[in-house]
């Protein structure tokens, strides 16, 4: 989050879930055609439940939660509340807990859709605020 502000990107998302993965080999490759200056087509290994829920997540980021601008969501199944606020409370945390856990599970998409997935619940997190 500190290296998006540094470099230029105030507005950042992302989410950080935890799952198993099942490497497909076929699908970790890169195409070219004469040099591999020449890149033609670019295989990512990202159809795992964990990737999934995170690309998921960052598009409910674009409703109507209000801990989704310039945030990182962390699923509960990473750290719970308990571990995130003692996380965030060492001198040396980088992070900051913002507002309170919410349930994707509770929410309905702009499509009518309901949260796909049996891990429903996200905290947000920012850069910590240094004090001046």
């Amino acid at each position: 989050m500190n290296a998006a502000i540094d470099h230029g990107f105030p507005t950042f998302f992302g989410a950080i879930t935890r799952g198993l993965h099942d490497f497909e080999p076929n699908e970790r490759m890169l195409v070219s055609k004469d040099g591999w200056e020449d890149l033609t087509e670019q295989h990512l290994d990202i159809t795992s439940e964990p990737h999934v829920r995170a690309a998921l997540a960052e598009k409910w980021a674009k409703g109507n939660i209000s801990a989704a601008k310039n945030s990182v969501w962390v699923s509960s199944e990473v750290v719970g509340n308990n571990s995130l606020t003692a996380l965030s409370s060492y001198p040396d945390s980088t992070f900051e807990p913002v507002g309170n856990w919410f349930e994707l599970g509770a929410l309905v998409d702009q499509g009518g859709r309901h949260w796909p997935f049996a891990e429903t619940q996200f905290h947000a997190i920012r850069p910590r605020r240094v004090a001046r």
